[in-house]
């Protein structure tokens, strides 16, 4: 699960709950969400959110306007949170918000079956393990991850 702001976003079953109502979003919408999600804290061009909702269909880029404009009413985000940068794109601005740290790279987790909320030593370390033996599925497709953890959260 992600946190934006009063909104749980979950990549994995593609909904959106905000004050414990869910939110009716269709999937336009929620592709451009996920791409954002994927690069937060990045300008995602006008084209690359086109192409992610969609896909090998030539459409105006009004209509990625008209999606943008339904996150931000559905999930209360200010123009700050989901930024238009001119000329190039979007940029969904988490650093703005009071998300707890940990929260995005943990963004497709909840795919890979694994627990997607994360708290204190003990349970980051369990998740951590979790996760490695589920990357190991995947050592025939030469995949390199890194884990940057704060240093209040590395066990011995």
């Amino acid at each position: 699960m992600i946190r934006i702001g009063s909104a749980t976003v979950s990549l994995a079953r593609r909904e959106v709950v905000v004050h414990g109502t869910a939110v009716p979003l269709g999937a336009r919408a929620f592709d451009v969400l996920e791409a954002l999600l994927v690069s937060a804290n990045r300008v995602v061009s006008k084209q690359a959110l086109l192409d992610a909702a969609w896909p090998d269909v030539i459409v105006e880029e009004n209509n990625l306007a008209v999606q943008v404009h339904t996150l931000r009413k559905y999930l209360g985000l200010d123009r700050k949170v989901l930024e238009t940068v001119p000329n190039k794109g979007y940029r969904l601005n988490l650093e703005t918000l009071d998300t707890p740290p940990g929260v995005l790279e943990l963004t497709y987790v909840e795919s890979l079956g694994l627990v997607s909320r994360v708290q204190g030593k003990h349970a980051m370390k369990c998740f951590i393990d979790a996760l490695l033996s589920k990357v190991a599925e995947f050592e025939s497709h030469n995949v390199r991850f890194q884990i940057d953890l704060p240093e209040h959260l590395v066990v011995p």
